[in-house]
């Protein structure tokens, strides 16, 4: 996801020209900006007396921009992370926050839906679920879209990338369409 992530904030900038920002929500093992080329060693947050919190004051400080294409990337951690629970709730103001200042923010999570995700989720104008071409990742995928239904998300906010096909494989769209129910 990291690679369909990072490839469409590049062309969502070339074709927009607008203020784009990649954010890193996989707490663990995140590497947009190692995928931009970027080295900056800055994240988001930091721990604190009741967990992990996020410094609205190191909000705009903790972005790196990549030169190059002047994405600006947003990681929240170096990947020594534990629990994400105390930063769920976080999610949603600071979102808020960056939402002013930037006319797409395109986030690559986890493909845990845990809190953190969800709370992105709540907030997300369009939800793009990414799923192999193969029975088993498609029937993930339809799992994760009943989640979605159950969440009360609107299927008018997701959308469906079928990362990996190729014509002539063991599963053909007409399969994946009735498969997931399209």
């Amino acid at each position: 996801s990291t690679t369909i992530a990072t490839n469409f904030a590049v062309s969502l900038s070339k074709l927009s020209k607008k203020k784009i920002l990649v954010v890193d929500l996989d707490l663990g093992l995140g590497d947009v900006t190692g995928f931009f080329g970027v080295r900056s060693g800055k994240v988001l947050i930091q721990e604190g007396g009741e967990g992990w919190v996020i410094n609205p004051a190191k909000i705009f400080k903790a972005i790196a921009t990549h030169s190059k294409t002047g994405i600006d990337l947003l990681s929240f951690s170096d990947g020594v992370l534990g629990k994400s629970r105390s930063l769920a709730a976080q999610i949603k103001p600071l979102l808020g926050v960056l939402q002013g200042e930037y006319d797409y923010i395109v986030v690559d999570a986890s493909s845990t839906l845990n809190d953190l995700v969800v709370s992105v989720l709540d907030s997300s104008h369009l939800i793009f679920l990414i799923s192999k071409c193969n029975l088993p990742a498609l029937r993930n995928a339809q799992r994760v879209l009943h989640g979605f239904e159950r969440l009360g998300y609107s299927t008018s906010r997701i959308r469906l990338l079928v990362n990996r096909y190729q014509k002539g494989q063991d599963v053909s769209l007409k399969e994946v369409e009735k498969t997931l129910g399209f």
